[in-house]
């Protein structure tokens, strides 16, 4: 809702201070600079500098092509079709395509007078230049995304926290997996929410191509495909709670460390210690005891992958 009446009022005041321009300076169809700044606000912030300059440089195109059709066929509607015969190939070949509806209407304001001059042509540049320059300084203006996103984070990261927390209980049989469940649709949420912030706010910038948040929120939503995993296993109901116990105190303390700036390169080592630790312990002897190793193995493995995602994107 905030963003649409931020959008709706710089519209309103862009399509305002653009007609207004063009009306003081004298120029005919004045309303029409409102109506591009208008078109040039609609798009991303990051494209509207290249869009802008796609609309100039085919507007000259456009004037000279349509000077020459109109005056040869009298300024008749044949004449205009000629233009759009030439103009549109033209436009399409230079992937120029922001050009083609704006400097069209130009034309038409050509076609509508019923002659060519150095007036009319200066007349129809001015209207693109006003239009153009005016979106493009009320695009300097730039909206708080970042504290926004900052703020998603540290929700994100929480709850990543607490997830970890009730997982590890899981293992120790003391919780009920469906908080797990509600938490990760929550973290789904939340990661979701900040990816669409993360685009806003580097699409806000006309040469800022800093990507950090879009990356952060993206491996974290690869964190939560590997912890779909880790609570299928959390299902099951371990046969001696004495095996689960070091892998629920390891996953209590990846919790404790789970941390936008923590390296997460000690906790791999740790894994390995912890790997090694089952490998040398006595064998199962019954087949749930077996099961239940086994599905401990996996968590572990969940795990490490859960954190080397975190390494590999600090290594990035």
């Amino acid at each position: 809702m905030k963003n649409t009446l931020y959008l709706t009022l710089k519209i309103t005041v862009g399509v305002l201070l653009a007609s207004i321009t063009g009306k003081l300076l004298g120029l005919d169809y004045y309303m029409s600079a409102g109506v591009i700044t208008m078109l040039s606000l609609l798009e991303i912030k990051r494209k509207s500098l290249f869009f802008g300059f796609q609309r100039l440089y085919t507007g000259v195109i456009a004037i000279s092509i349509a000077s020459l059709f109109l005056h040869l066929t009298s300024f008749t509607l044949w004449g205009f079709g000629l233009y759009l015969i030439i103009f549109i190939p033209v436009v399409l070949k230079l992937d120029a395509k922001a050009g083609l509806v704006v400097n069209t209407v130009l034309v038409s304001h050509i076609y509508d007078i019923g002659k060519v001059d150095f007036y009319v042509i200066l007349n129809e540049l001015s209207l693109l230049a006003i239009g153009i320059t005016i979106a493009l300084l009320l695009n300097l203006h730039v909206p708080v995304y970042e504290d926004k996103i900052r703020k998603i984070m540290k929700d994100t990261d929480e709850t990543f926290k607490e997830t970890l927390n009730m997982m590890a209980s899981c293992l120790e049989s003391r919780c009920k997996i469906e908080g797990v469940s509600s938490n990760i649709a929550k973290l789904r949420g939340l990661i979701a929410d900040g990816l669409e912030k993360s685009y806003e706010y580097i699409n806000s910038y006309y040469f800022k191509t800093d990507d950090y948040y879009s990356r952060y929120f993206s491996m974290r939503k690869s964190q939560v495909g590997r912890m779909r995993y880790m609570q299928e296993h959390c299902k099951n109901v371990f046969t001696t709670l004495e095996e689960a116990k070091p892998l629920a105190e390891f996953t209590y303390a990846v919790s404790r460390e789970f941390d936008e700036e923590n390296p997460a390169t000690e906790l791999i080592t740790r894994i390995e210690d912890l790997r090694n630790k089952y490998r040398i312990s006595p064998l199962p002897t019954t087949r749930e005891e077996f099961e239940s190793r086994a599905i401990l193995f996996q968590f572990l493995n969940d795990l490490e992958e859960f954190i080397r995602i975190k390494v590999e994107f600090l290594a990035s």
